[in-house]
């Protein structure tokens, strides 16, 4: 009885030592979530090889990389706003977790961001409201930390510092980084309330940045528990004559020990400035302009080139705020106000041209090998007979051919290296494969045999692209082409006239079509199906300069602030222009004194309906 006492009491005290050291060194599991930018300015061009969107998932790479090298265990999660929704939509509510939070993610972070496409607008308060109410739950196992990724501010009126003093500010372990593709200082300021701002505008930038934010994190947040308490013991005992070995190989670091200095921003040269734009009476928390600084030739009286800016369907107006603090608003000019007229239309013909094709049903020429593995599998090829293989995911069905009842309905998906993921939890038997959505597309009598992998090869056609007026889709949509290429591509450029449908093969396709301004667009090409992208009927607008001013600069309305453009294929000369021009709100500014030690601007707001003639003059 006595050696039992003994053995409970031992018990006990090494229960206590447990806690004891738990409570000593024990610590929550660090995790990081990357806030990335998925809206449509994020396909502009970073630098001759990147996007905005490719170079922010290179510093992913980089930034998991190093903190690998700290801390194995450190977590990561995505969650990307502006990707599901394009910006004629103006999705305010556009923001998903891509990828949750786990150990040793990083090929499922690489793979989902390279599947992602830049589309919308950006919600930024309303993501970060999602994060801190979803996604940074469990406070009592783990810290956490954010990175965001973007090249702008906020497009949805959010109150970004709102957000961050109520909801993120008490689930934040470590203070957020803000890292901005893009040299446009008034960000940093409008993103001060939220964490620190760092600059990565080119390669250069990127092991500088991401080595001052892991030699922060070191320091004190991803650093394994036992190695930094370690640390911290041996720093504070007194010298002592004893040789001590501490075990600083579990630290694999390539970062210096100072931290790097805070990028400089260096003064750009003088330019001829743009025609600044008067501030709101009430601006909305973030305003941001676009980020590229206009060049010379943007001022000039021809409007002969394009920009790149993407079309985004207006709410309500809002003026830019202008970046010189010392302008003053001009005076409401004392104009004329634009005048709207009807355009006149002729009778249209009813045409299938682009309306009413319908891809032809073939039937689906497939062959099954299968293999012994003593596992029941199905897997499936999307192939053009030929050689290739597609990544689409389609859903599938599978079908009991007697009750035609769906046995199975799974997306199919491939892993990094293109193979389709295997369906394991498929029982033996005889079904009909079919595609939802893809009517007629099917095959019969599928055998799925027992203890072998069934792999099955099934040759698709492709896909056509076609194009149609919203509204008015017996219009043939004979004023626009378009330039269609492989997404995240740079070779291959399809010029495709609007009244045309060709045929691509399944992918995904980034589109540019040449109205004023440009829409761009990104739509998945799925195969046997015609995609129709609708475009607005434009309206037309006519501006008189009598007086021959010689700075005129366009804007249109796109979330909450306005973006300059270049009106291409003119007509007219300097005395009187006009131009086909999308649906919206927009604004002409001109300057009538420029010879003046400060110039102001002259402002007209004017309003493009489709089918309207708008008529301005400069007074």
């Amino acid at each position: 009885m006595r050696v039992l006492r003994l053995l409970i009491l031992f018990a006990l005290m090494l229960n206590i030592n447990s806690a004891f050291a738990q409570a000593e060194f024990g610590e929550k599991n660090p995790r990081i979530l990357i806030l990335m930018d998925g809206s449509s300015s994020m396909i502009k061009e970073w630098n001759k090889q990147n996007t905005r969107f490719e170079a922010a998932a290179k510093i992913v790479d980089k930034l998991m990389d190093s903190v690998y090298s700290v801390n194995k265990d450190v977590e990561f999660a995505l969650r990307v706003y502006g990707h599901q929704h394009p910006t004629s939509e103006n999705n305010c509510y556009d923001t998903k977790l891509e990828v949750k939070f786990s150990r040793d993610n990083y090929t499922q972070m690489m793979l989902r961001m390279a599947a992602l496409h830049t589309l919308g607008v950006s919600p930024i308060a309303y993501s970060l409201q999602q994060a801190a109410e979803n996604d940074m739950t469990n406070l009592r196992e783990n810290k956490y930390s954010l990175i965001l990724i973007t090249d702008g501010g906020e497009s949805c009126e959010g109150d970004i510092c709102k957000v961050v003093e109520e909801l993120l500010k008490k689930k934040i372990d470590f203070k957020p980084y803000i890292l901005s593709l893009v040299d446009y200082a008034p960000l940093k300021s409008q993103y001060a309330c939220l964490g620190d701002y760092l600059l990565v505008t080119g390669p250069d930038d990127v092991d500088p940045v991401v080595g001052k934010i892991v030699e922060s994190y070191r320091k004190s947040f991803i650093m394994p528990t036992a190695t930094r308490k370690l640390m911290e013991t041996v720093k504070a005992a007194p010298p002592s004559a004893l040789k001590i070995n501490i075990p600083i190989t579990e630290i694999k670091t390539t970062i210096p020990d100072d931290p790097e200095p805070e990028p400089v921003v260096k003064a750009e040269p003088t330019k001829p400035a743009p025609i600044p734009i008067p501030v709101p009476t009430k601006p909305s928390n973030i305003k941001v302009q676009d980020a590229r600084t206009p060049r010379a030739k943007e001022t000039s009286t021809t409007l002969t080139t394009a920009t790149n800016a993407p079309v985004g369907e207006v709410k309500k107006p809002v003026i830019i705020e202008q970046n010189n603090p010392k302008f003053e608003a001009p005076e409401p000019p004392r104009i004329t106000e634009p005048v709207y007229t009807p355009l006149p239309t002729t009778p249209i013909a009813k045409t299938t041209e682009t309306s009413k094709k319908v891809l032809e049903q073939k039937p689906i020429t497939y062959t099954i090998t299968r293999e012994e593995t003593g596992e029941t599998s199905l897997q499936l090829y999307l192939t053009n007979g030929k050689g290739k293989y597609y990544e689409s995911a389609p859903k599938v069905n599978l079908v009991d051919p007697r009750t035609g009842e769906v046995k199975y309905s799974f997306d199919r998906n491939v892993d990094a290296y293109g193979e389709p993921r295997p369906q394991k939890d498929i029982a033996p038997g005889v079904y009909d494969l079919t595609f939802p959505g893809k009517s007629g597309f099917m095959a019969p009598n599928i055998e799925v045999r027992a203890s072998e992998k069934n792999r099955m090869d099934i040759v698709v056609s492709n896909g056509s692209l076609a194009f149609t007026y919203n509204n008015n889709p017996d219009r043939p949509v004979k004023e626009f082409a378009a330039r269609v290429n492989v997404f995240l591509g740079h070779r291959n450029v399809t010029k495709q006239f609007c009244t045309e449908i060709l045929e691509y093969e399944p992918g995904n396709y980034h589109i540019e079509i040449n109205t004023n301004p440009i829409s761009v667009r990104n739509v998945d090409l799925e195969f046997n199906a015609v995609v129709y992208l609708g475009i607005d009927e434009p309206g037309k607008v006519k501006v008189y300069n009598p007086k021959v001013y010689r700075s005129i600069q366009f804007y249109y309305q796109l979330g909450d602030s306005y973006k300059r453009f270049t009106p291409m294929d003119v007509k007219g000369d300097i005395n009187q222009q006009e131009f086909l021009i999308q649906p919206g709100r927009y604004k002409i500014a001109y300057e009538q004194n420029p010879n003046s030690p400060q110039p102001k601007p002259t402002i007209k707001e004017f309003i493009i309906k489709s089918n309207v003639l708008t008529e301005i003059t400069l007074d």
